[in-house]
């Protein structure tokens, strides 16, 4: 993988992250570092993860939003078409920080926003659904047994309180990638 990817033209973007520092053991950013980037020759550049230096987790999101309006020279009420997007579930539904019943989740102006939690979690920042929706590729990877029964509700059910179940890729394709035990309790 490290050869065949053309890593001089391929730009990461982060879906979401905490609002906390890059070297913070709860930051997505890190953890991609490690499992990734520190290993392929991308170059700095093309790396675009979300400003979490900045005061508050809502100039951080705007931060972000002028980063993605600026790279993909974004004119008023336009979105951003990425070429791939991977996310995950949890076990409530939620997919990137787009938790049920957030109001976030009726943002159809922002490109990024602030996802304030209660005081056990960090803020967060996350794209919106309408960033996430215009990707040319959506793939959900999902595994282990706890995520069988919500990704029942998301696919069989198509409950539509779910976060994840909002998400449709307007242009492409939406794809699951699942274990065993995560797709047990589908009736496929």
């Amino acid at each position: 993988m490290k050869e065949s990817l053309p890593w001089d033209k391929t730009h990461i973007f982060l879906v979401d992250e905490r609002f906390v520092p890059f070297e913070h053991n709860d930051s997505n950013y890190r953890m991609l570092n490690e499992t990734l980037l520190y290993h392929v020759p991308i170059p700095q550049r093309n790396i675009h993860p979300i400003p979490t230096d900045r005061s508050t987790p809502q100039a951080s999101a705007m931060a972000y939003e002028e980063d993605l309006k600026k790279f993909f020279r974004l004119s008023q009420d336009q979105f951003p078409e990425l070429d791939l997007l991977l996310l995950g579930i949890g076990e409530d539904g939620h997919t990137a920080s787009l938790f049920p019943g957030s109001p976030v989740l009726d943002d159809n102006i922002h490109l990024a926003a602030s996802v304030p939690l209660d005081e056990m979690r960090h803020p967060r920042i996350t794209l919106t659904l309408p960033v996430i929706n215009n990707a040319k590729h959506i793939l959900f990877w999902v595994t282990g047994k706890n995520k069988a029964p919500v990704l029942q509700k998301i696919i069989d059910k198509e409950d539509v309180s779910l976060p994840a179940s909002m998400v449709h890729s307007k242009k492409g394709s939406l794809i699951f990638v699942t274990d065993r035990e995560a797709s047990s309790q589908l009736s496929l």
